[in-house]
């Protein structure tokens, strides 16, 4: 017999004796949650990489490991770009709303609404050329081939001309060099960035309830050296405030053309206001204001909007039968506000805001009246400053300065313009000017 068969059968013998030697257990820890957004990050590091480079199935799979292992709504905005950019528009476009289903709010919506409007144009265009009937004479034959994946160093037809941008990570244009939008890192949902993602994009429904101090003045325009002039008179009331606006049609459909139409509302009415004169005391009179209106918001950088609309303005302020005693007038105006706003991202948590409207007066009410000041020419403005600070990703607090003014031109038929001397010849007060200023604090609910 070999001296191998012989070393074999030793062998044989060995290990039947002493048996397989044992294996120690290995018990495998699970991740902690600070290993896996490590790890998540280290894919997107990677994904990004293979998207600069063109890589996009690479960048793909590393973006969906990451997704795995952090499901946090902007990798569906990543892995949205790597399939645009690699040619695939429905694999795309599913991504954007479904990133948008996650977080209608977050730091990339804007953009993704945008891009799913290019998209759907682009998908009509392709559309309608394919349906195109072929001219005679054409010897092309079979269907039109599909488009090729959009290459980083090359100007394909088909693509965005967000593909031709060179962006660095952090967002300037650094030069003409073609290249695709960086992909984001995944942020803990914990940390304030994400917390306060929403305030990058104005809301498309908020709803506020808080209070505002209304400071009110009417004085008087008379002719030179009148001595029975009416007096002037201020008052200070807190009111409860009560705001909203909604877009429904971007809720509906983030890229039709009916997205940045909105409706406005807003409502103040006093919480306790008495007035008094020299011998009464304890009158109480009524303020209110409330305003509706329609807006559409366009976007005017990353960071601006402007909304131009139009509003119905009532106000009024009211005495009753107390008007002759104190010598006021009662006041109840509506008008037409065409408006424009503003709104600027300052941070991502804090926005500030501004509006202006001009008061197309229909009706001043009893102040109008033969036996008050009698006809009148007004007209009118107000102006608002604010700023919106996103407590969380839905509670925004909103802080407001309006000022509002109203100026009266009477035509001299009234009793109280013409006649308060009891000389009804000449006109004693020529006009008046009904101003107030406000500022208000509402917390509310923003989607």
């Amino acid at each position: 017999m070999s001296r191998g068969g012989t070393w074999l059968r030793g062998f044989a013998c060995v290990w039947l004796a002493v048996g397989p030697v044992a294996r120690p257990a290995v018990v495998h820890a699970e991740p902690t949650t600070a290993e896996k957004k490590q790890t998540a990050k280290s894919y997107v590091d990677a994904g990004l990489q293979a998207q600069k480079t063109g890589d996009y199935d690479t960048a793909i799979i590393l973006y969906q490991k990451a997704y795995d292992l952090v499901p946090h709504p902007v990798l569906l905005f990543n892995l949205a770009q790597a399939h645009r950019l690699a040619g695939r528009i429905q694999k795309a476009l599913e991504l954007y709303r479904d990133y948008l289903e996650e977080d209608p709010q977050g730091s990339e919506s804007a953009t993704a609404r945008e891009l799913i409007g290019e998209l759907e144009a682009r998908q009509r265009a392709e559309g309608r050329k394919a349906k195109k009937p072929r001219r005679d004479g054409d010897d092309s034959a079979g269907p039109a081939p599909p488009p090729a994946p959009a290459d980083p160093g090359t100007d394909d037809a088909h693509a965005s001309p967000r593909d031709h941008e060179r962006v660095s990570e952090a967002g300037p244009v650094l030069g003409p060099e073609p290249a695709p939008l960086p992909a984001r890192e995944p942020a803990d949902r914990g940390d304030e960035p994400v917390a306060h993602a929403a305030a990058a994009t104005p809301p498309l429904i908020h709803v506020g309830l808080g209070s505002s101090v209304v400071h009110r003045g009417l004085s008087y325009d008379t002719r030179p050296n009148f001595a029975q002039a009416p007096p002037a008179f201020s008052t200070t009331a807190f009111t409860i405030r009560v705001e909203g606006e909604i877009y429904p049609f971007a809720l509906a459909s983030p890229s039709s053309a009916l997205a940045g139409l909105g409706f406005v509302a807003s409502y103040d009415d006093v919480i306790s206001l008495h007035l008094k004169n020299p011998t009464v005391d304890n009158i109480p009179a009524d303020q209110s204001y409330y305003m509706a209106g329609a807006r559409y918001r366009f976007g005017l950088a990353a960071d601006w909007t402007l909304a131009l609309g139009l509003d119905y303005v009532h106000r009024q302020f009211l005495v009753g039968s107390a008007m002759s005693l104190l010598d006021i007038p009662d006041i109840d105006y509506s008008a037409v506000a065409p408006a424009a706003a503003v709104r600027v991202q300052a941070t991502p948590s804090v926005a500030v805001f501004g509006s202006l409207e001009g008061l197309l007066t229909l009706d001043a009410g009893p102040i109008q009246d033969p036996s008050s000041y009698g006809r009148s020419t007004t007209y009118g403005a107000t102006a608002s400053l604010g700023a919106e600070l996103a407590l969380t990703d839905r509670l925004r607090l909103r802080l407001l300065v309006e000022y509002n003014r109203i100026d009266f031109a009477f035509d001299g038929n009234g009793l109280l313009a013409s006649d308060r001397d009891s000389d009804p010849t000449t006109q004693d007060v020529n006009g008046a000017t009904d101003q107030s200023i406000s500022a208000s604090a509402t917390l509310g609910l923003a989607y």
